[in-house]
């Protein structure tokens, strides 16, 4: 009888040997630098994420750099990682990241501006300057060319003559402006190109005057047409 007992009692204490020995390992803290080496890149950046949610920027960091072990060249990871460690206060480090983000990311997206504007903040980069308003295109710089035509007519006689203005220098070679005007009135070319001309004054096909020009620019200069050694009078109509 007491053998049966001791083959019992040695019997329990086996069964529940083994049975302790089929029991499940506890499974390892997944914040653990083995479960972020088994990680996948989403995974790590859903748990930064959260991390930097949470303020709790030394775990962030961690899981961030492992997620960069997996795609370094990701913009926004690297952007992430940085504001990390800004929040860290290594600035040298930070101001690193944001710099490759700004020379990295698509310019104009909000990684890219975020990243410049700290950058700025920090002293590292200088602020845009304002952009200047742009200038009035210039047009070509304009003369004028006014005075008064002057010739003996009868009474009440009304005369025109046909006024042609030549360009005969080099900047304005090639340009002609021609004007109707009365005989004994004033005349003007408002909008002139600066430079050497001749003034030929025409009646019916017959010339009255001729005489060089040099048209001067913004202040209007002024040439009168008096009556010239007689010539024939110009005709009446």
């Amino acid at each position: 009888m007491r053998v049966l007992g001791v083959r019992l009692a040695f019997a329990l204490l086996f069964g529940a040997t083994a049975l302790a020995g089929c029991q499940r390992a506890p499974a390892p803290a997944s914040d653990g630098p083995a479960a972020a080496a088994l990680a996948s890149f989403e995974d790590l950046h859903a748990q930064a994420a959260a991390r930097v949610d949470q303020g709790d920027w030394p775990a962030a960091q961690l899981a961030l750099e492992e997620a960069l072990r997996r795609r370094p060249g990701d913009v926004h990871t690297r952007y992430l990682h940085a504001l990390v460690l800004s929040r860290l206060d290594l600035r040298d480090h930070a101001a690193e990241g944001f710099r490759w983000v700004v020379d990295n990311g698509a310019p104009g997206s909000e990684d890219v501006e975020q990243a410049r504007n700290w950058l700025i903040r920090a002293g590292v980069l200088r602020a845009p300057e304002p952009a200047a308003s742009p200038e009035p295109e210039r047009d070509e710089p304009t003369g004028r060319l006014r005075g008064r035509t002057r010739w003996e007519l009868a009474d009440n006689e009304q005369v025109t003559a046909d006024l042609i203005l030549e360009g005969t220098g080099t900047a304005t070679a090639g340009r002609t402006y021609a004007c109707k005007v009365m005989l004994n009135d004033a005349y003007e070319f408002p909008s002139l190109v600066p430079g050497e001309y001749r003034l030929r004054a025409l009646r019916n096909g017959v010339q009255l005057w001729e005489t060089p020009v040099v048209v001067g620019e913004n202040e209007p200069t002024v040439v009168d047409l008096g009556t010239p050694a007689p010539a024939g009078r110009p005709g009446g109509g």
